[in-house]
């Protein structure tokens, strides 16, 4: 673009705005709003210094969604035309009202977005920009008028930490009369956080690097601290009071806080906040199992971005324990995105010498692949997921680490061909029986149809075993084992064995009901942590039985005759279908990756031990399309 020379290394181009407030200075007449000001040129210029020099200007790097890249204004830049999106045009008018730093560093503007040369060697540097802004400018919307009351009640909560935001109970906060039971207030909160800044992949980054954050809106200013202190007033009222006396045993919100909202896509309050809660773990990774790149994918995978590619490259200025990886990684933006996809899996599973990154194939009802020519155990960043599937997902991946189900093995994963993967895998079983998982709402299966069929497969009778000194033994102890199994694994050891029957027990009344806010609560708030952790692990999944009898939970698409098996370096046990069969009927070694499972008595190795010898685990060589 005939605006833009050429970089040298660790150089970059910082983009002065002479503001309309100083050009016409104390001008009275000065229009109010950014609409006043449209066709009136802007006062641009490029100032290129690099970031090894002593004395870099003070500058505020904007944060912001392009908006629709079809919708573009041409504007004159030191003297050259340039090329910008109608939405950063008009943001760019609204920052020119007011005395506004002199300099800004903003993506769309500051890297030539043609040159993919350069695009590749900025994106590299774009952590240490971030960090030595003075601040992050976050520029949510045009307009302020219906983000007023939303943000007012963001400044009030931080303000009154001691107020609740339950309406039934007080103090109470209010804006203006109104409480978040009132649809005003409810929606205007819900639009802040309704802003397609929230669902974009780079502000992950340009938020988490900032030393100092503000939101605008308009001409109106919300300081990043008043949003995290508001924050962590309302996580402490969700916890205590507030959300905890509306939240019903599933772990759902009820009432106000789950209202759908009338303007912005169903969104509600409850996963509104859910938008700021993920920024803020970023914050403090560790504090929330968030120890690599794959960690900070899984995390902002409902995120959009423009080019696939940035799924990856939008992380890389994340700072993690181990950079190992990040460091490994070529930011190209000449590599197509199934290529980059398939390389950065490999690069996962030979850096952490793990399989952890085939828990993130997902598929089913729940989401909508975009990569069709993907190998199959490669995840597809790109694939739309719902919100409510996305979260089960990610809490069942907080809980991964704890498994090892193949033992202290190790991976042997080699490429043979792109896309085409040589390994070794422990042969359990074929899936002989599939059943339905847990449901997904209240309109399918009824829980009571449910739990018996999977009793059913796991053969148990269908009421349960009673607990006596005449009860068979062996039956007990799979009765036990099955109850454990619901939970998958994830009961915490304050649960005595006779703490994990009770809850089991609870939960059975309240999944079984048909009338379920019949039960008395105190019954429904006992049920609700069981019912967490079934619902972790068989969220969006399938139930089935396997021809030796294991029982599970596995990928929705799984199919009878499917394959059970463990993997060196899995944590958790695979499902694979075969794909190819030689010239006498018999089948091949040649699979696909359908998904990872949860197994009965097979989390923890105990199919293969560190005592038990290569040759006696029989692992066979198998390839993966």
């Amino acid at each position: 673009m005939a605006g833009y020379s050429t970089l040298r290394s660790r150089e970059v181009r910082l983009l002065r705005i002479l503001s309309h407030a100083r050009i016409h200075d104390n001008d009275e007449s000065l229009p109010s709003s950014t609409a006043a000001f449209t066709g009136q040129p802007l006062c641009l210029s490029f100032h290129v210094v690099s970031l090894d020099q002593t004395q870099i200007p003070n500058f505020v790097a904007l944060s912001y969604a392009w908006g629709n890249v079809e919708k573009t204004v041409d504007v004159q830049v030191s003297g050259h035309p340039v090329r910008l999106t109608r939405n950063l045009y008009d943001i760019l008018q609204c920052l020119s009202l007011d005395e506004s730093p002199d300099f800004f560093w903003i993506d769309a503007l500051c890297i030539n977005q043609d040159d993919i040369d350069e695009r590749s060697a900025q994106v590299l540097l774009m952590r240490e920009v971030y960090s030595l802004a003075t601040s992050v400018r976050v520029f949510l919307s045009l307009e302020s008028e219906p983000l007023n009351f939303g943000m007012t009640f963001l400044e009030q909560v931080a303000l009154n930490p001691a107020m609740h935001f339950n309406p039934d109970l007080s103090p109470c906060i209010t804006v203006e009369g109104l409480t978040v039971a009132s649809e005003e207030l409810r929606e205007s909160f819900i639009a802040f956080f309704a802003a397609p800044w929230w669902t974009r992949i780079w502000p992950v980054q340009e938020y988490v690097l900032a030393k100092e954050v503000v939101f605008q809106c308009g001409k109106r200013r919300l300081e990043g601290s008043t949003i995290q202190a508001s924050f962590k007033s309302l996580v402490h009222h969700e916890r205590t009071c507030c959300w905890a006396a509306r939240r019903a045993v599933d772990g759902n919100a009820r009432g106000y806080l789950d209202i759908p909202s009338k303007t912005h896509g169903s969104l509600t309050i409850y996963h509104a906040t859910l938008r700021l809660d993920n920024l803020q773990n970023m914050l403090n990774p560790e504090d929330y199992s968030i120890y690599n790149l794959l960690d900070a994918m899984a995390l902002f995978r409902t995120r959009d971005c423009s080019d696939p590619r940035d799924r990856i490259y939008g992380m890389l200025g994340l700072k993690f324990n181990d950079e190992t990886l990040r460091k490994n990684i070529e930011v190209d933006y000449k590599i197509p995105d199934a290529q980059l996809y398939e390389s950065i899996a490999l690069k996962m599973i030979d850096n952490s010498e793990s399989l952890n990154v085939l828990s993130h194939v997902l598929r089913g009802s729940f989401i909508k692949q975009r990569m069709h020519a993907l190998p199959s155990w490669v995840p597809d960043w790109t694939a739309k997921i719902d919100a409510t599937s996305h979260l089960m997902h990610g809490e069942r991946m907080k809980f991964l680490g704890q498994f090892q189900a193949s033992g202290p093995t190790r991976p042997s994963w080699r490429a043979i061909a792109p896309g085409k993967i040589r390994t070794q895998a422990l042969m359990i079983s074929k899936i002989s029986e599939i059943a339905p998982g847990y449901p997904r709402d209240e309109s399918s299966l009824p829980g009571r149809l449910v739990l018996e069929e999977w009793r059913r497969l796991a053969c148990l009778p269908k009421n349960g075993v009673e607990h006596s000194s005449n009860s068979n033994e062996e039956l007990s102890q799979r009765e036990k084992d099955f109850r454990l199994f619901l939970s998958g694994y994830l009961a915490p050891h304050s649960w005595s064995h006779d703490g994990l029957e009770r809850a089991y027990d609870t939960w059975v009344s309240w999944f079984t009901n048909d009338k379920p806010a019949s039960l008395a609560l105190e019954t429904r708030n006992d049920a609700r942590e069981f019912d967490n952790f079934v619902r972790f692990t068989s969220s969006g999944r399938r139930y089935f039985v396997a021809e030796n009898g294991f029982i599970g939970f596995g990928p929705e698409p799984m199919e009878a005759g499917d394959t059970l098996v463990v993997i060196p370096g899995g944590r958790v046990p695979y499902v694979l279908r075969n794909v190819s069969h030689g010239a006498d009927g018999q089948e091949s070694m040649i699979f696909t990756f359908v998904g990872d499972a949860s197994v009965q008595n097979m989390m923890f190795g105990e199919i293969m031990t560190s005592e038990a010898p290569k040759e006696a685990l029989d692992l066979q060589d198998v390839i993966l399309l």
